[in-house]
């Protein structure tokens, strides 16, 4: 059995410290080379679209308090074995490319300072911090915390500084790309890839005092506070540094972030950045890292993977799946293109919150006299429009991922192919 002992803000401190480390300190240049001056509004589509999916995780929390997460909700929802399975591969998959991601921009970071070898360095440092899962959930907690304090008061120093240099006047707004519409779309696909982590509570669910409450509260609030920080933020960054500027930041494999501090403060704030990205994307590692390995146990309770995943140790944290999951997340390591990685994760979770999205309507018709702690507000019927805007929202989005990559459609593709083998034996083998 899990322990319940995370109450209301050390959730909320979890979804902060994985949605800040993930995107502004990582991709932040990426998407600011694609969208330039626009990127503020690359950040609040994406919390636009975060918000919608965060209501829509609420609801399902409230009612189904599971590790399980996305592949439980599916199989309440359209009963299928293999759908519920396939949104649970696809997790997994997004997860540990995630962690793979972040641990590049670790990587960078370090590179502001010194050359280092950033393969080896992603590798490295997916391995402590697996090691630190494995540990225990309160002690990785614990680090979760110092870093997230961290992470935000870095955001705050950043904006203070550029306050600071260049007041309210030195901040340019647009909502033009100088990559035109699509390089927006592409921007959106990266900034929201930041906002990813919000889908990460629900697989602690059973590790949460008075989750019916608890989950939904730190859903919303985490997804709030981290949308102003980073819209703010992303003002700050390209008033500071020019398009080309940005690019060529991204092209030097530096920390996009670090840099425009150091434009504007010197060394020293080059210097106080960098530490403070190194720890917050060493959190985002961490915190993806629990949320996979919580997946992959509660499907394992589903009978949908092998039950040696639900093998836990003395301090109570799953750790074959921990060990599993770190290993996916050195894998990805070997792709070596940190933007492609991210595209990988982003479209498997687009994936699964638009069936997710599904979910939640589909259930409202299905059991609607079961008990909802949390509902959605706002429909028109028996269909809450929250969902129905996320669906669309993101499914053109996906769309969009697919027309510009046209290898991670057919990646996908080998990977339903791989998911459904892979289910296949499971349930020849158990039976269920």
């Amino acid at each position: 059995m899990l322990r319940r002992s995370l109450g209301l803000w050390q959730t909320v401190l979890l979804g902060i410290g994985i949605m800040i480390g993930a995107g502004i300190y990582v991709l932040v240049g990426v998407a600011g080379a694609q969208a330039g001056d626009a990127l503020w509004l690359s950040f609040l589509i994406g919390a636009i679209l975060a918000i919608l999916t965060g209501f829509t995780y609420a609801e399902l929390t409230s009612m189904f308090p599971n590790a399980g997460s996305s592949y439980f909700y599916s199989k309440q929802a359209f009963g299928s074995r293999r759908l519920s399975f396939l949104l649970g591969w696809f997790l997994i998959i997004a997860y540990t490319a995630m962690s793979a991601t972040v641990a590049f921009g670790f990587a960078q970071y370090l590179n502001t300072f010194f050359e280092v070898p950033q393969p080896a360095v992603a590798f490295g440092v997916i391995v402590v911090l697996g090691i630190l899962n494995y540990i225990g959930l309160r002690e990785a907690s614990g680090f979760n915390t110092i870093a997230t304090v961290l992470e935000i008061a870095g955001l705050v120093g950043i904006l203070a500084l550029f306050f600071w240099s260049a007041g309210f006047s030195g901040f340019e707004f647009s909502i033009s790309s100088p990559t035109g519409l699509g390089g927006l779309l592409s921007a959106v696909v990266f900034v929201f890839f930041a906002y990813l982590g919000f889908e990460v509570l629900p697989t602690i669910s059973e590790e949460v005092k008075d989750v019916r409450r608890t989950l939904p509260r730190a859903l919303l609030i985490s997804i709030a506070i981290t949308s102003a920080l980073y819209i703010l933020v992303a003002i700050a960054f390209t008033s500071a540094l020019t398009h080309e500027e940005i690019v060529s930041t991204v092209e030097s494999g530096k920390g996009a972030l670090a840099v425009a501090a150091g434009k504007f403060g010197g060394n020293a704030a080059l210097l106080a950045l960098g530490i403070v990205a190194l720890f917050s994307t060493a959190n985002t590692i961490l915190i993806s890292a629990i949320g996979v390995s919580r997946m992959m146990y509660g499907m394992a309770k589903e009978k949908a993977l092998p039950g040696q995943l639900l093998s836990t140790t003395r301090s109570g944290v799953p750790g074959n799946a921990i060990i599993i999951s770190t290993g996916l997340s050195i894998l990805f390591v070997l792709v070596g293109d940190i933007e492609f990685i991210a595209r990988i994760s982003v479209a498997g979770l687009l994936m699964t919150f638009i069936i997710d999205n599904l979910s939640v309507i589909f259930l409202r018709l299905k059991k609607p006299g079961l008990a909802r702690p949390f509902r959605i507000p706002f429909s028109f019927g028996w269909i809450p429009l929250f969902p129905a805007l996320a669906i669309v929202s993101m499914g053109l989005l996906l769309v969009h991922e697919f027309w510009v990559e046209p290898a991670l459609l057919l990646g996908f593709a080998g990977l339903v192919i791989a998911g459904i083998a892979l289910n296949e034996a499971e349930y020849r083998l158990t039976g269920d």
